[in-house]
């Protein structure tokens, strides 16, 4: 994966149920997969993981809406 990396503030504490990206014009612009790691405080981030511990990479911009649980 590249190092590219996209950082939302929301100020406050919420649940993000989903996560939608958008591809370019090319299909060599497309996401092709990405890793999703939150914070409560900005400073110590926590990979996105299924019940099991595994982090999840998220794959494709084929998935409308890949839901977080």
């Amino acid at each position: 994966m590249g190092s590219q990396y996209l950082q939302v503030d929301l100020l406050t504490i919420h649940n993000v149920s989903g996560v939608i990206s958008q591809g370019g014009v090319t299909e060599n612009s497309w996401i092709k997969s990405y890793l999703v790691e939150y914070s409560v405080n900005g400073s110590d981030w926590i990979f996105f993981s299924d019940r099991d511990g595994r982090v999840q990479v998220c794959s494709s911009t084929l998935h409308i809406l890949q839901k977080l649980q």
